[in-house]
């Protein structure tokens, strides 16, 4: 291929769903499930921070041996964040966003059985190589599915889902206000309480 064939290829976008082809979900379904699979990772430190105090004194560790826990899952979540993308490209979206649910349903059951603060430690970590799957994958996915404005939209939701679920107490007026009475009745951290009428 010529260099003038080779800069005209590059210079047209293709669509990103080829036509005549029906996506097997639409949008919103889409934008939930993103929005849902980006929010594991940062829930899943916000409402094991609260419960510090609680685990320190369950195990009767020090408080640097639960530190150790959350360093852990971030050093974990940090370089897996770093492997998820070339995972899914070469075993596919689908298999590896599930197979990383399993290892965080596993590993959020074996937290709650620890026996001690080591093994605690250590389904930590697994959570955290597991939680970032959804942000990164998903991201990936809106790429291959949106172009232009629609990707960009779609690549916000995560952000404001999290925006959504921690800020500062808001009064609500609408019809889900009974959702979030529900939520404030949950042992749900500080930063996701609301306060609705």
């Amino acid at each position: 291929m010529r260099n003038s064939e080779l800069g005209e290829a590059h210079g047209k976008s293709a669509p990103a769903v080829p036509a005549g082809v029906e996506p097997a979900v639409d949008r919103r379904s889409l934008a939930v499930m993103l929005g849902g699979l980006s929010l594991l990772g940062p829930l899943s430190i916000d409402a094991y921070l609260p419960a510090f105090a609680d685990i320190q004194r369950d195990f009767q560790a020090s408080a640097a041996d639960l530190q150790l826990t959350l360093t852990g899952y971030l050093l974990a979540f940090a370089c897996m964040s770093l492997v998820h993308g070339p995972l899914s490209d070469a075993f596919g979206r689908r298999r590896v966003i599930l197979s990383a649910l399993l290892a965080f349903a596993v590993a959020a059951l074996g937290c709650t059985l620890s026996p001690s603060v080591g093994w605690l430690t250590a389904f930590r970590v697994v959570q955290g190589m597991s939680a970032g799957v959804g942000t990164v994958v998903g991201r990936a996915i809106i790429r291959d599915c949106f172009d232009g404005a629609a990707a960009t939209r779609l690549l916000a939701l995560p952000a404001g889902n999290f925006a959504a679920a921690c800020t500062p107490p808001v009064r609500l007026k609408h019809p889900g206000a009974a959702i979030c009475r529900g939520l404030r009745q949950s042992p749900l951290p500080s930063c996701c309480s609301c306060h609705c009428t």
